[in-house]
């Protein structure tokens, strides 16, 4: 009997271990180099928290996103030590308790989700929807935390906007905004990302009998009424005699 609560306790102490508090919310730490707007799947090992990227949508238009610069904490900066050990960009972090002024880095979540649904939706993203209404457990990647160099952390603080936008090939970063024009794009490869969130789809059918992503929420159980976590339960039933 002791044996198994001592076995209980370690799962769950290395549990605990998975996810980082940034500011109230709780982010899946990571080593790998997510990208924000892809899609795929949670990995929960009992040694390692991962995501398996199945694909990146097409994103047309330009997503806003929000920003918010976040000191370091022991935890999070160990976060980011770990993740530096698998990620190519050269960015140094020192961290110390004693430090007066310790040092930031950024959060970024998706703020108009409104634009993020519509892309998703968007014929040219078909195969990703299909992907996302077949795999119950599929997911969106909404809010990453990225340390960065002082130099960009400094345009960031100083821009007008922000946005998700693509930024070559299949790859995406963050674009400032300064009047309404744009002054910088900084690829994801240039920071290193150590957590992130990954939100849910809310389906519903529409008038037309289609199926469509509706809402985009963190768990499952979050949807909205009249709104579902699955794309099969959003389904109704037809009365092929009304058709």
């Amino acid at each position: 009997m002791i044996r198994h609560i001592k076995t209980f306790c370690l799962l769950m102490l290395i549990a605990s271990c998975k996810t980082v508090s940034i500011e109230q919310s709780s982010h899946s730490i990571t080593k790998q180099q997510v990208v924000m707007g892809s899609v795929g799947l949670d990995r929960n090992l009992l040694l390692e928290h991962g995501y398996s990227n199945a694909a990146i949508p097409k994103y047309g238009n330009p997503i806003k996103v929000t920003t918010m610069q976040v000191p370091f904490s022991k935890q999070t900066h160990k976060a980011f030590v770990n993740a530096k050990t698998t990620q190519v960009a050269n960015i140094n972090v020192k961290y110390a308790d004693t430090l007066k002024d310790k040092p930031k880095f950024v959060k970024l979540d998706v703020a108009d989700k409104v634009a993020l649904i519509e892309a998703l939706n968007a014929k040219e993203n078909k195969a990703v929807k299909d992907y996302l209404s077949t795999d119950y457990n599929a997911s969106v990647i909404t809010s990453i935390s990225m340390a960065l160099d002082s130099q960009m952390l400094n345009d960031i603080a100083n821009a007008d906007a922000v946005f998700l936008v693509q930024n070559g090939l299949k790859s995406y970063g963050i674009q400032l905004f300064d009047n309404d024009k744009a002054t910088k794009t900084i690829g994801f490869n240039e920071g290193i990302i150590f957590s992130y969130n990954s939100s849910n789809c809310c389906w519903q059918e529409n008038d037309k009998h289609r199926i469509n992503i509706v809402d985009i929420v963190v768990g499952k159980t979050n949807c909205p009424d009249r709104t579902y976590p699955s794309a099969k339960q959003a389904k109704r039933k037809i009365n092929y005699f009304k058709l």
